[in-house]
This record gives C-alpha cells, sequence and structure tokens, in this order.
C-alpha cells in the first residue's frame, strides 16, 4: 500500500489539484469555486490569446481525465487477475463521459478540444502511471 502512495500522490491527487487552480485562478465563475469564494477573474478570457484560454476550458478537462485514467490504471495494477481490454475500458469511460456532453443539455457544453484534451490525458497518463509504477 505504500508502495502505491507516491504514484497517487503524483498521478490523482496533483492533477485534481491543478484542474481546480485553473479554475481558480482564470475561471472562478464555475461551480468548483463559486461554492467556495465569489469573486472576479484575473484575466479576461475574451481578450485572452488562444493559449490561455485553451489552458481555462480544456486544461481542467485534461488534469480530470489524467486522474481518473492514473486511478484506473494504478487500481488494475494491484490486481492478481487482470480485466482482458483493459486500456480500453479505460478509454471508453474517460472519452465516453465528454461525448455524453452532446446529450445533456443542462449545464454542460461539448468541445472538440475538450475531447482532444481527454484523449491526451488518457494516452500519457497510461503510459507514464504505468512505466512510472512498474519501475518501482
Amino acid at each position: 500500500m505504500k508502495k502505491l502512495l507516491r504514484p497517487v500522490l503524483l498521478h490523482c491527487v496533483l492533477p485534481l489539484l491543478a484542474g481546480w487552480l485553473i479554475y481558480f485562478i482564470l475561471r472562478p465563475d464555475v461551480l468548483a469555486v463559486r461554492s467556495f469564494v465569489q469573486r472576479n477573474p484575473l484575466v479576461d478570457l475574451h481578450t485572452a490569446g488562444w493559449p490561455l484560454r485553451l489552458l481555462a476550458y480544456s486544461g481542467p478537462d485534461f488534469c480530470w481525465a489524467w486522474s481518473l485514467t492514473a486511478a484506473l490504471f494504478l487500481w488494475h495494477s494491484g490486481r492478481n487477475n487482470k480485466i482482458p481490454g483493459w486500456p480500453w475500458i479505460v478509454f471508453t469511460l474517460v472519452a465516453g463521459s465528454e461525448i455524453l456532453q452532446l446529450l445533456i443539455r443542462s449545464g454542460f457544453y461539448f468541445d472538440f478540444a475538450d475531447l482532444a484534451a481527454t484523449i491526451l490525458a488518457f494516452v500519457l497518463s497510461g503510459l507514464l502511471t504505468t512505466a512510472s509504477h512498474e519501475k518501482n
């Protein structure tokens, strides 16, 4: 169990904190921040360049997808009986959660940039989490 502490902190907790910080700094109007504090954004995203807008709008999706992918891969690595096709199951869950937003009209907005960020997070997190955990 102690062997999992570092990978869980690095690949699961830290990305969730990073995603929340992106919301806190760039998008305080979202519920994840508004529940704790009422304030104005530090940056006007309407006039900001595309890299900052991409970070503000797709960065949190990247972070939560990284965290979820890592958590599921770490959980699976500790199982004695491996589940066949596990990476595809995780991919379907992570990407499907973004695609599902097409069907939900209230409060959720589908964006191809978010889907791309989610898929990139799945690939990178899956590779790095697996590699770093197997090395230990």
